[in-house]
């Protein structure tokens, strides 16, 4: 099996001070000879210069993705929860939100969560006549035979009573303390992926947030351990994770991919293997791509939509598909799974949203008030008579059906709309949606930024204001207060009351309508006409037709809205209405009698779009704000800055060598270029891309200078990252080029290899700490290297003190953790109280047997344990190593602890204190060291040679990996041990143990210099896998020195060769170019230079990145060879290898002398042959060049 590829990576940091503002160049500025970019200072000085404050903790700069509520988590101190907001962005970022909301224990009265009526849908929708019959097929299967349509119609009784509530719902909110405005405060944040967070959900008592991403892997990280540490791989797809779903009373985690598989995976073990696979029918199919998922509480049901069409079945504990919903006429986006598995919620790219029966297995009704594609569905309801919807134009809609006998009598509101930016309306789609018991409403959408919205309660409580107890609690409305339907007008004097279902219109004699409009013909139950949505009834004879409501279900799921998807999305009106509604307002207006149909209440009656209403909430109550992330990149040609584009549209300008930002180009400066004559220019009213903005500002600042390509840069998290791989050592630069002018240890000549360069930077403190140690006398320590990824294990950070420049910072970070940074005021949380339950198996399968395991243990939490639920001990006992050793090697034994829960990430894990010293500093060059110090002797200290062939395999301080496996964390029953009187030699070593036996010659700072990075620069060692690559090691540039031991396992051999022994791997040799050089005779005025070559022989061949001023110092040595008075010419010169010689010391210098010329255009010298080329010759035929006497003035440029 061949060797995983690696490379390393590190992202520049968000600059922390103002950057200056720049200045593009008109366009079209001669760039002849400069290689870097055009970099100019604004010059309005005393312009406002926009400075704006930095926040004091992380926030999101990319679109949020998903979103997860916690409202059981009781934090120390608090009498009771607050609440904790989980989002997770397309930047990689975890965060958590302390929302401080007031909350209280759900009454008696309340806290049935499934007392719905039996066939409450069926009844509204008219199928209530197959209810009878369904429930008898239901009590003829009462063994279960892997028919989840079977179970799911049993009885759930035996598994939760009716009045029992789950722990995660056991509190609400207390509205009669909660404060309108109350802010969200930073909790925490973890870098958990490298690329776009899919999906998140909460499990194990909300303990536990585990994460789907577009790098292929399913993360779980608990932010309540006592000592954080990162998020752990649980598990991976072949491609991108798209969506989790959640079993929550056999708590397992299923995750749909674009690889087309849906897999179940148990959080009680450690194995990354899925319990079970899901494949569709066809592998192959290019629509099998899982976008939805969603499981019952029981493990029973998994329902998945996909560009299919169709909604599929599955039966997790056999792996079987059991079915398949067909109705939807476009990829299936969203989907929910009722409490008692009844239901079921569809929301579709068609614009519908439908609501099934896994009975009956058919459609029941579809709701058609979007007009756009639902992305996103939410529903806390038993039965989901109560849910909320959003859609790519940024509308949140809630659809309110609870105990009506008819859909019609239902309630349909626009809560609110997220489509601010009419110019960029696909960022404002809405992602994903949570809601705290009906009353505060968070959306994720696009942008970086979340918002909250305060909307009005449930409809069974608006009732009138006594529906609110004084205690803030819900209160059911009493049967003499029944609640009007949106189809009924109250009574009032003057007013006649509605009969049936028809418009309820009201007489009157005045000249103005106005004159008799009150408060109800413009609300009702406190909602504006203007936010609601008419529900048309299944089972109206004159309905139409675009609602799709036909009595055969086999037609009705047919139509949904792809009527609706052909009209526009702004000020749509139904067909219905646009044949109705100019007839029925004309046909009963009189001068004398004004029917009041122009009132809300009328338009109310015949709106059944949302695009149509107007949003409850027109503000949010409040706004958790992000940052402009970079979402484009380019490199420019001098290998050495770069361009980003963030989300705002502003460019900015890196030295990718020095990981700091130069400059910026505001948005407004970018766009005004981008329109004035730029070749990517257009209409001022067009949007341009980021590539075209980026493509605006290069082609005026960017310079003329051809390197090799040695690093490539992606911006998916929303910030500059550098890859650097074993082709990194391709590009060299002259000194000069990058800041190194007029410097005694560098002349006119002297390159600079790229990739040596900032490696060394980067790993400085690591190679500080191995020539440290070989000096003092430290053997290497023993390492086992393979090539399979599965062996890299799962590490902390070292649990050393931070140093005090750390330590000011306003956040503190994690010492377990090189990803999770925590807010300084952060209050811990209190381990739920729950009580343990028994767990027979991950599926509960009475199908297939799986036998009770030691490892398979009740969810245990922070409180309970260190690094609960998926912590890792720091310092696991049987992967300790020593670095001191002793001449006799001798072996002082450290005993180890078996894990006892081994297998399991809710298991506690012993903990020991690593063995690590003082780490001196040492000086910046470690050249000529030869590493033949003794070894100080340390008894107490367990080394030699015999020690470390004893550890062989085991590492303290073990990479951070996005895998862990049972094998890599199980205790090894024994040691390897290496019996006495065996030669050491007999021994096999791997290349690394053999690198650091030996002796040691890191690079110098003559071929790579020293500069300071920022400390907060993070390095990634990633190792090539599907879809992408994964991360084994993590860090920052301050901590490489610590972090040796990791590093060591970790680094690939060609970066160990290049830091620890100067090696670079064999490359092809530099290219060479040919080219044509004969004397200048355009000026009859002045005699022509000899020519230095026979013109049969006149070609010379040099390296591409040969320089004028080379070529200016040949033609000088030539000509003086030649007699002044001699006509003979020179013999053929062929490579500039051999013909440079020792300059006379009575001799002018050349430059002064002689200069070149490139079609007529003066060339400066520092410019490369490869430059001349492809910026001025600009021609496939054979470069020609030619030399002359230098003149006073010079050729004017080419246009």
């Amino acid at each position: 099996m061949a060797t995983a590829k690696r490379r390393v990576s590190y992202i520049l940091p968000s600059p922390v001070d103002h950057v200056p503002r720049l200045q593009l160049p008109p366009h079209g500025v001669s760039r002849l000879g400069a290689t870097g970019p055009l970099l100019m200072q604004y010059r309005e000085q005393k312009a406002k210069v926009r400075r704006e404050e930095k926040p004091t903790h992380p926030r999101h700069r990319l679109g949020v993705a998903s979103l997860a509520l916690d409202t059981s988590t009781l934090l120390e101190g608090k009498h009771s929860p607050e609440g904790i907001l989980y989002s997770g962005g397309r930047d990689g970022l975890l965060m958590s939100w302390d929302l401080g909301m007031p909350m209280k224990r759900r009454k008696a009265a309340d806290r049935a969560i499934g007392g719905a009526r039996q066939g409450s849908w069926e009844l509204m929708t008219g199928w209530d006549d197959d209810i009878d019959e369904e429930a008898d097929d239901a009590d003829d299967r009462i063994v279960s035979d892997g028919d989840v349509l079977g179970d799911v119609t049993a009885s759930l009784k035996k598994r939760r009573r009716a009045d029992e509530l789950p722990h995660e719902r056991e509190w609400e909110t207390d509205l009669a303390s909660f404060q309108p405005g109350t802010k969200t405060q930073f909790r925490q944040c973890a870098q958990a992926h490298t690329d776009w967070v899919n999906d998140i959900l909460l499990c194990n008592y909300n303990q536990t947030i585990v994460s789907a991403s577009s790098d292929g892997t399913v993360k779980a990280w608990n932010p309540h351990a006592t000592t954080p540490t990162d998020p752990t791989t649980i598990g991976s797809h072949s491609d991108y994770v798209r969506c989790l779903a959640y079993c929550r009373e056999q708590n397992w985690v299923a995750s749909g991919s674009f690889d087309r598989t849906i897999k179940l995976w148990d959080l009680h073990r450690t194995s990354t293997d899925p319990l079970v696979t899901l494949n569709p029918p066809d592998a192959l199919a290019p629509k099998s791509s899982v976008y939805a998922i969603a499981a019952d509480p029981f493990g029973r049901l998994i329902a998945s939509g996909s560009p299919e069409r169709v909604v599929r079945l599955w039966d997790p504990r056999t792996g079987k598909r059991t079915g398949k919903l067909v109705g939807h006429t476009d990829n299936i986006r969203a989907i929910l799974v009722s409490e008692d598995s009844k239901y079921l919620l569809t929301g579709s790219a068609d614009a519908s949203v439908k609501i099934w029966s896994l009975v009956s297995q058919r459609c029941l009704h579809t709701f058609t008030h979007h007009t756009d594609s639902v992305w996103s569905l939410f529903s806390d309801h038993s039965s989901l008579e109560v849910f909320y919807s959003g859609d790519r134009s940024g509308l949140v809609c809630r659809v309110d059906v609870e105990n009506c006998p008819d859909i019609s009598e239902g309630e349909c509101l626009l809560l609110c709309s997220e489509s601010v930016d009419q110019a960029r309306p696909s960022t404002e789609g809405i992602n994903k949606i949570v809601v705290m018991d009906d009353n505060l409403l968070w959306t994720a959408t696009g942008t970086s930024t979340i918002r909250r919205y305060q909307i009005p309660q449930h409809r069974t409580t608006r009732t009138f204001p006594a529906a609110v107890d004084p205690d803030g609690g819900r209160m059911t409305p009493s049967n003499n207060k029944r609640l009007l339907s949106p189809t009924e007008s109250p009574s009032e004097p003057g007013t006649r009351p509605s009969t049936g279902h028809g418009h309820s219109r009201r007489l009157s004699f005045a000249p103005s309508v106005q004159s008799v409009v009150s408060d109800h013909d413009v609300k009702l139950n406190g909602i504006p006409y203007d936010s609601m949505i008419r529900l048309v009834s299944p089972n109206d004879p004159f309905a139409s037709f675009s609602s799709s409501r036909t009595r055969d279900p086999e037609v009705a799921t047919l139509y949904s809205a792809a009527s609706v998807m052909s009209v526009p999305h702004h000020n749509v009106r139904s067909p219905q209405q646009s044949v109705f509604h100019s007839s029925a307002m004309s046909a009963s207006r009189t001068d004398e009698t004004v029917m009041a149909q122009n009132t809300a209440r009328t338009l109310f009656e015949e709106r059944e779009l949302a695009a149509d209403a107007l949003p409850v909430c027109a503000e949010p109550d409040d706004v958790i704000r992000g940052d402009h992330g970079l979402v484009r990149s380019i490199i420019l040609n001098d290998r050495t800055y770069a361009l980003t584009v963030d989300t705002a549209g502003e460019v900015a300008v890196w030295d990718i060598i020095r990981g700091v930002c130069l400059g910026r180009y505001p948005a407004e400066d970018v766009a005004a270029a981008s329109h004035s004559g730029s070749t990517v220019g257009g209409s001022e009213d067009k949007e341009h891309s980021p590539r075209e903005a980026l493509e605006a500002v290069r082609e005026r600042i960017e310079g003329e200078a051809v390197v090799a390509n040695w690093c490539h840069a992606d911006t998916k998290a929303g910030v500059l990252t550098i890859h650097l791989t074993d082709r990194c050592f391709d590009a060299e630069v002259y000194a000069d080029e990058v800041g190194f002018i007029n410097d005694r240890n560098f002349n006119d000549e002297s390159k600079l290899n790229m990739g040596k360069w900032v490696l060394r930077n980067l790993f400085i403190g690591f190679i500080k700490e191995e020539v440290r140690q070989h000096q003092d006398g430290v053997l290497p320590k023993s390492l086992s290297r393979t090539s399979s990824h599965d062996t890299l294990e799962q590490k902390p950070r070292s649990t050393s003190s931070p140093s005090p420049e750390h330590a000011r910072r306003p956040l503190r970070r994690s010492s377990g953790s090189t990803t999770v940074q925590c807010a300084p005021s952060m209050i811990p949380a209190v381990p739920p109280n729950v009580a343990p339950t028994a767990r027979s198996s991950p599926l509960l399968a009475p199908l297939i047997l799986l036998p009770q395991s030691k490892d398979t243990m009740p969810i245990l939490t922070s409180a309970q344990q260190p690094g609960s639920p998926f912590e890792v001990s720091s310092t696991p006992a049987f992967h300790q190593r020593a670095r001191s050793g002793t001449l006799d090697g001798a072996l002082t034994p450290t005993a180890t602890t078996p894990n006892p829960g081994k297998d399991d990430y809710f298991t506690a894990r012993a903990r020991q204190q690593s063995l690590q010293g003082v780490i001196p500093s040492s000086p910046d060059d470690f050249s000529g060291w030869t590493g033949n110090k003794p070894e100080p002797q340390t008894p107490s200290t367990p080394s030699g040679l015999m020690g470390r062939l004893k550890s062989f395999g085991k590492i303290t301080k073990r990479p951070v990996s996005d895998n862990i496996t049972a094998t890599t964390l199980a205790t090894p029953a024994t040691e390897p041990s290496i019996p006495e009187g065996v030669p050491l030699a007999e021994v096999a070593k791997t290349p690394v143990q053999r690198l650091l036996a030996g002796p040691l010659e890191p690079p110098t700072s003559m071929e790579a210099p020293l500069y300071r990075l920022p400390h907060n620069t993070a390095v990634l060692i990633s190792e090539e896998s599907q879809p992408s690559y994964t991360t084994v090691y993590r860090g920052t540039v301050s901590q490489t020195q610590q972090d040796v031991e990791a590093l060591e396992v970790a680094m690939p051999m060609w970066l160990l060769e290049y830091l620890l022994l100067n090696q670079i791997p064999t490359s092809a040799p530099l290219p060479k170019m040919s080219f044509v050089l004969i004397p200048w005779n355009k000026d009859p005025d002045v005699e022509p230079l000899p020519e230095l070559l026979n013109t049969t022989q006149s070609k010379l061949t040099a390296s591409r990145y040969l320089r004028v001023r080379k070529i200016v110092n040949h033609v000088q040595d030539k000509l003086d060879k030649i007699s002044p008075t001699s006509r003979s010419r020179a013999g053929s010169v062929r490579s500039f290898s051999d013909t440079q010689e020792a300059p006379r010391p009575n001799r002018s210098r050349a430059e002064d002398e002689y200069e070149i010329l490139c079609n007529e255009s003066l060339l400066p010298l520092g410019m490369s042959l490869a430059a001349i080329r492809q910026y001025i010759w600009k021609q496939g035929t054979e470069l020609v060049l030619h030399y002359r006497r230098k003149q006073p003035t010079a050729v004017t440029s080419p246009k």
